[in-house]
């Protein structure tokens, strides 16, 4: 098993909703995250269509594979490991390896087949057991998650990643008082294990507790000064103050460190974008979309990256997109409902979809009368054109949304 990517400085492994699981190997999350551009409101892997499968010994295969994961192409290491998946199938650490470049490019259904098929193979694979509960956690079973870890805490008391991601399970199911409790047994157990602390940090965050994140982010760095993922954390924790000068450096080196780390690259766009670089913004875009295409908030913010950029065409593309990806998302159909009404002089459909925004929000009183305007507007506008003036546009978010948490 001496290929198999283990954990090393970077400290994050699978990436969930808002937190990230340790895992048996060194990779970035892939995060859906979420940041937005000032003036923006804000699929599994895709089918491996045209994929060139490379054929070979197993073992070179894998060396190959590791090599491409660890400069961050995912992509081209999943065709390696799925050759030598097909060279020896009786390889756990093909499997294995080829579950942990189906979880970093989304394919989260294929990637707990990989890995439960590494465990068939070899029982007392460890790192696969873990990751396969992780998958579980983000595809949005953490109850399941919470057995299986308690079962392996049990079992072995001082198994470091099964108590760190019993705490994201227990984060991700809203328990922070047991999630703090297995996460600090975890670092009793080896106070330099950097995913659990981490996840300690984002679990604070998670709470809107950032000074106290910001301070457990203050104290693990000298320990993992490069760390991707713990550079992402403290910038994401300065963002969420509104200090996008302290957060722009952070999330810059974050990008720069771990170029598959689509959450980085997209709240690193957002921090140039705020700076009013939209070239280089909608650059960041494009490159969390090379490291996960189901990034449907990045493609929102490379619409609106865009769209500020004179490309209206694109933007609503960008748009149409990400609302395949992800129907339910309210800031795809306000963003829409701006272009129409501001940049492509289509009344009608920028009446339907702030309806469309409308009937997904909730909470604040007085941007919803604003939306009701909006709506009135856009639809005597569509009766009586040309419109008196133009819709205003979406007010900037009071904080950055929150891309997926890592611990």
């Amino acid at each position: 098993m001496s290929r198999l990517l283990r954990l090393a400085a970077t400290a994050a492994l699978a990436m969930l909703l808002t937190l990230s699981v340790f895992s048996g190997c060194a990779k970035q999350s892939t995060d859906t995250t979420t940041g937005e551009l000032p003036d923006a409101a804000t699929p599994e892997t895709m089918p491996s269509a045209g994929m060139t499968i490379p054929s070979g010994p197993a073992d070179q295969l894998i060396s190959a594979g590791v090599a491409m994961m660890e400069r961050g192409d995912f992509q081209g290491a999943k065709a390696q490991f799925t050759g030598a998946v097909q060279a020896n199938p009786n390889s756990a650490e093909a499997h294995y390896n080829l579950g942990l470049a189906r979880e970093l490019t989304g394919d989260l259904s294929g990637a707990l087949a990989s890995y439960r098929q590494a465990t068939s193979l070899l029982p007392d694979f460890h790192e696969a057991r873990i990751n396969s509960g992780a998958v579980q956690i983000r595809s949005g079973d953490a109850r399941a998650a919470l057995g299986f870890y308690r079962s392996l805490t049990q079992r072995n008391p001082n198994d470091i990643g099964a108590w760190t991601n019993l705490g994201v399970a227990q984060m991700a199911v809203g328990n922070y008082g047991e999630a703090q409790s297995a996460l600090r047994k975890a670092i009793s157990l080896d106070y330099k294990f950097i995913a659990a602390r981490i996840n300690l940090g984002v679990m604070y965050y998670r709470q809107d507790k950032v000074g106290l994140a910001l301070e457990v982010f203050d104290r693990t760095k000298p320990m993992a000064p490069q760390d991707p993922l713990l550079l992402y954390w403290i910038g994401m924790s300065w963002a969420k103050l509104d200090s996008w000068e302290r957060a722009t450096p952070s999330l810059e080196r974050a990008a720069n460190g771990a170029p598959g780390f689509s959450a980085a690259q997209n709240n690193y766009g957002v921090a140039l974008a705020r700076s009013g670089d939209f070239n280089k913004a909608k650059q960041s875009f494009e490159q969390a979309l090379v490291a996960d295409p189901t990034n449907a908030q990045a493609l929102i913010n490379l619409g609106a990256a865009k769209r500020r950029l004179g490309d209206t065409a694109g933007a609503e593309a960008d748009y149409k997109r990400a609302q395949v990806l992800d129907p339910r998302n309210a800031g795809i159909y306000l963003n829409l409902a701006i272009l129409y009404a501001d940049d492509l002089g289509k009344p009608e459909l920028a009446a339907k979809n702030f309806r469309n925004y409308y009937s997904m929000s909730s909470g604040d009183p007085e941007r919803i009368e604003r939306v009701q305007q909006w709506i009135k507007k856009a639809e005597q506008n569509a009766s009586a054109p040309p419109p008196a003036e133009p819709t205003p546009p979406a007010e900037p978010p009071a904080q950055p949304e929150t891309p997926p948490e890592v611990q």
